[in-house]
């Protein structure tokens, strides 16, 4: 059996939690808060991810870690802690691209 990068296992993680966060959030929460975070790896017991400020990790720690820790756990058949990071990179190509 071959064994996933810790960046695939992130992606794949990730996935599942947008997918989880579809079926239990309102639409425009997930692209408010969910859309610009991009999986990072899965490093020893932890998912991490990068969030562009501040704000948006603040609000996903404090309104939706649950189910971000919950959904990580699923795909990834084994407990992950969650690990947001603020990465400003991520604002600043979102800007350019026009979706700010």
């Amino acid at each position: 059996m071959a064994v996933a990068s810790p960046e695939h296992e992130a992606r794949e993680a990730w996935a599942h939690v947008l997918d989880r966060a579809r079926e239990e959030l309102p639409e425009t929460t997930v692209v408010m808060w969910f859309a610009d975070v991009r999986p990072v790896r899965v490093h020893h017991d932890a998912i991490m991810l990068a969030v562009p400020s501040p704000l948006v990790r603040d609000r996903l720690q404090h309104n939706h870690l649950q189910l971000i820790s919950r959904a990580a756990q699923e795909a990834a058949g084994r407990p992950l802690a969650v690990d947001l990071a603020v990465d400003e990179a991520l604002r600043e190509h979102s800007s350019i691209d026009g979706l700010d």
